[in-house]
């Protein structure tokens, strides 16, 4: 290596470096310790003081736009996942492609295998909490169902009337606003997967054949 000691005072000058580094390192994470449990009791403390104290605090969404919030979270992550599930498709069909013209006790071949579940487990983690989101949100109207609605006052009855038809929609997170973001998906995508390795496979395979066939037609 480049950066390899190659004396004893390199050797001596690294080890109190490293001995700097980890006394810096557990003094920070020290200071994040005590100042993120200090933080959220300081405001404790101040509403034990004083019950009128207003505690501030930010929330992105009321109940009442959270259509809004995952619209807005789409819009967002939308480019990003659609970039990452094309690439990683891609990947995965040159990467099987290579696979089956590679050796089974090889190296390569377990390099290969596990950057294949390094893929699939990327596209995996966007689809199952996509799909989470998707599941719970077809329950909200149980769970106003099943609450206490009888006894809470004729607004928030009225309230509970006008949003539980809104809510026989699911959320759905999608990708390129076409393909929703769920288990399903990822099911049919890896079947589509498996179809275009198969048809780039076995147009290889035609191309090796007729270039073998052509070539030994050629010979005197």
């Amino acid at each position: 290596p480049i950066f390899a000691a190659k004396t004893l005072k390199d050797k001596q000058h690294l080890i109190q470096n490293k001995k700097e580094v980890t006394r810096f390192a557990r003094l920070l994470l020290t200071y994040v310790t005590v100042g993120g449990f200090i933080w959220p009791m300081s405001f404790c403390f101040r509403r034990i003081k004083d019950p009128n104290t207003v505690v501030p605090f930010y929330v992105p969404f009321t109940p009442d736009n959270w259509t809004k919030l995952i619209n807005e979270v789409t819009d967002i992550f939308n480019p990003c996942l659609t970039f990452q599930f094309f690439t990683s498709s891609v990947a995965i069909c040159m990467v099987i492609y290579k696979l089956s013209d590679t050796y089974i006790v090889s190296l390569e071949f377990v390099f290969l295998l596990n950057f294949i579940f390094v893929l699939l487990t990327q596209m995996f983690i966007y689809c199952y909490y996509g799909n989470v989101v998707s599941y719970e949100s077809k329950y909200i109207n149980t769970s106003l169902y099943l609450s206490d609605w009888s006894s809470a006052s004729p607004g928030v009855r009225k309230m509970f009337l006008i949003v539980m038809p809104r809510w026989t929609r699911p959320l759905v997170v999608r990708i390129a606003r076409v393909v929703p973001l769920s288990l399903d998906s990822f099911v049919s995508v890896r079947k589509y997967k498996c179809s275009i390795e198969h048809f780039i496979y076995s147009h290889v395979k035609q191309t090796r054949a007729r270039d073998i066939f052509s070539g030994a037609s050629n010979k005197p």
